[in-house]
Order: C-alpha cells, then sequence, then structure tokens
C-alpha cells in the first residue's frame, strides 16, 4: 500500500499532537481536578475504556497482538475526541448565539 505509515510514525505523530491538544485543552478557564495525585489509576481507567472502545467495534480484537490493540485502541480514542470536539464546537456556537442575543436585547 502506497499510503501507509510506519507503526512508530503514526504513534510519534498521535503522541505529539495529543501532547499540544493536552496542552492547549489545559489553558480554558475550567479548573481541573488534580490529575497527578490519581495519575497511575486514571491511566488504568484510560487504557480499559480504550480498549472497551476497541472490544465493541472490532471483531477479532482478542486475536490480534499487543501492538496491534494498542494501535486500535489508540485509533478508537482518537475518534472518541474528534466526537467529543464536535459536539464542544456545537454547543459552542448554540450557546454563544443565545449569548449575543441577549446582549443585544439587553442593550436595547
Amino acid at each position: 500500500m502506497k499510503n501507509c505509515l510506519g507503526d512508530k510514525e503514526v504513534a510519534e505523530f498521535i503522541k505529539s499532537n495529543i501532547k499540544k491538544i493536552i496542552d492547549v485543552a489545559g489553558k480554558t478557564n475550567i479548573v481541573f481536578p488534580p490529575y497527578k495525585a490519581i495519575a497511575e489509576e486514571l491511566k488504568e481507567n484510560y487504557k480499559s475504556f480504550a480498549e472497551a472502545l476497541a472490544r465493541k467495534n472490532l471483531a477479532g480484537y482478542d486475536q490480534m497482538t499487543k501492538k496491534n490493540k494498542m494501535m486500535i485502541e489508540m485509533y478508537e480514542l482518537a475518534v472518541a475526541l474528534q466526537k467529543v470536539a464536535e459536539d464542544l464546537l456545537q454547543e459552542i456556537k448554540t450557546t454563544s448565539k443565545r449569548s449575543n442575543f441577549l446582549v443585544a436585547a439587553s442593550i436595547l
């Protein structure tokens, strides 16, 4: 296949871009809980969630190699992230229209 990338390149690309996403998301005006205090527990929760998504969506997941399972899990989490981002943008658009209307109404 012409357009295929190696496993290492894909994993490095995703890891570096996710680091950027985490850094940007951490700059919002939301107070995030102290993740570092329970980092190992969260890591296990995220892994379990990714595994459950992959197992639900892919027949034959259990017969894959560990590396391939992890690639599928990473893909599933990326898709989930995309869906959450789409929903968030829709919510922002909806609420910003309402708040703009309220601001305009209060000015009048």
